[in-house]
């Protein structure tokens, strides 16, 4: 799905579409991981770096909303199970720069 943002450039979003790309229930958890260290491996170039520091910002912001999607929909007990774990106790990512 292609997509406007506040700036008026067109994205991929990849974040929305997670259902799709890994199907429901699977895969998600995984995603969620390895999006995660993605972006967090990305804050010491973000220090030095200004156009890493935008897409740094952009990044966890997105996956933030996306975290907080998810765990309005997934974090209840009627769908308890790993992926209800993870959520249930991760963070989103906070800007350290």
């Amino acid at each position: 799905m292609i997509l406007r943002d506040f700036d008026g450039l067109y994205y991929l979003n990849y974040f929305d579409i997670i259902n799709y790309i890994v199907g429901p229930n699977y895969g998600i958890l995984t995603y969620f991981k390895s999006l995660r260290e993605v972006i967090i491996n990305l804050q010491e170039k973000a220090k030095v770096n200004m156009q890493i520091k935008s897409k740094y910002l952009w990044l966890k912001e997105k996956y933030n909303d996306l975290l907080k999607k998810y765990k309005r929909k997934y974090c209840n007990e009627k769908t308890r199970n790993e992926l209800y774990d993870y959520l249930i106790k991760i963070e989103p990512i906070e800007t350290i720069l």
